[in-house]
Formats: C-alpha cells, structure tokens, sequence
C-alpha cells in the first residue's frame, strides 16, 4: 500500500502578502484567527512558516500563534536573523501579543563542520542574549542536518518520513518535537519560558573559512 499524501500548502499562498495588501478594508491583524478556530481540535499542532523578515502575514501568524521557534542555518546573515526577529517577537510581546519564543532550532547542518559553522553554532548555544533567564540556552539541544534524502523524498512528493522514516534526520525532527512538547508541557503547567531581553548586544562578525583563506593568499 502507499503512503497517504501528506497535506499540502495551496500555491493561493504565494499571493498572500499581495492580496492583504489589495484589500484595505480586511482587519489584517485578525485575519488568521477564524480560519484556525474553524479547525481547532483536529490537529495536535498547526505550523505557520514564515520568512525571517517582517511580511504582512507576520503580525496576523504571530496574534494567532501561542509560540515561535525561531529558525537558522549556520550562515552569519541567517544567525543576524536570529536577533531581528527575536526583536520582533518581543515588539509583539509590548503590544498585547501573547506570543512566547519556544526555542531555536538550527536545521541544514552540512558534515563535516566547517570553522564558521562550529563558531555559529557555538555563538548560539552559548550567547547570552540567546538563554533563559536560568542560564539555559534556548537553542534546542538537536540539530537537523543537511542530506540528500531531503531533495530526493520533496522530488517522490513525500515527506522524508514517507520516504525514508529510519533516516537520521528523521530521528533528529522526532526528538526536537520531543524537545517542544516538553517545553510545551512545562508552560501549561505553569512554569514560565523565560522571554528574550528587550535589548540584544549587538552580534559579532563571523569571518568565514573562505575570506580567511582569500585574505592569507593575499598577503603572501
């Protein structure tokens, strides 16, 4: 027997930022609200991906959600990423949005590690700005790699855990979802996650392997 499709998002989505923009008259800030009401109690969890920039579905996603996870690659512009959004979050938080940051999660690790990858996901794990008021760091403590079963399965149109569900990515997704019902658990029960400073320092510039190899070349 096949594997069941797994559900797909409509290609209407595409059009969204300009179809908000089309229509004045739509309370944006509301606009997810019903349609995730209409479908309350028939998933676990509903997912919302955006880009790490703010978009007009950015303000509705964040009013509708009850948690963000941020998301990042080791590249020094997508950990920059990290901050601003962070930000935003928390310029959501000021204005009555109920909204908490979940975790960080970094995905599209490449093996073996480069310089610049080991010293980004160091700058996560151990940044201050980037830990809970305990001193935990907020970075979840799974990675996700980068493989080639990932473009395999999306070229067969099936998820990975359709493709292949014994591979090693697999494993990792499973035990971060591990990790967010947890966390998950732990708030419904009372216990606070701890939100990120209003105010982040500014982050360091990473060189990368490549400039320092260029610059070495240069110099002799």
């Amino acid at each position: 027997m096949s594997p069941t499709p797994a559900p797909r998002g409509s290609a209407k989505l595409e059009q969204l930022d300009t179809w908000i923009t089309q229509n004045k008259y739509v309370t944006q800030q509301d606009l997810l609200l019903a349609p995730l009401r209409r479908i309350e109690g028939q998933y676990d969890y509903v997912f919302i991906d955006l880009p790490p920039r703010i978009s007009p579905a950015t303000v509705p996603s964040m009013k509708a959600a009850q948690y963000v996870v941020l998301c990042a690659i080791p590249e020094d512009a997508a950990v920059r990423y990290l901050a601003r959004t962070w930000n935003d979050v928390q310029q959501a938080r000021k204005h009555g949005l109920k909204v908490e940051v979940l975790g960080i999660l970094l995905t599209s690790i490449r093996k073996p590690l480069t310089r610049l990858a080991r010293t980004l996901l160091a700058q996560v794990g151990n940044e201050k700005a980037f830990r809970r008021e305990d001193g935990t760091p907020l970075k979840f403590e799974t990675d996700i790699n980068l493989g080639v079963a990932l473009q395999e399965s999306q070229a067969a149109r099936q998820t990975l855990f359709q493709y292949e569900p014994d591979h090693l990515i697999c494993e990792q997704y499973r035990a971060v979802v591990r990790d967010m019902e947890a966390r998950i658990r732990d708030r419904e029960r009372g216990v606070l996650v701890p939100q990120p400073r209003t105010v982040l320092p500014t982050m360091p510039v990473v060189v990368g392997e490549e400039e320092l190899q260029a610059g070495e070349a240069g110099n002799g």
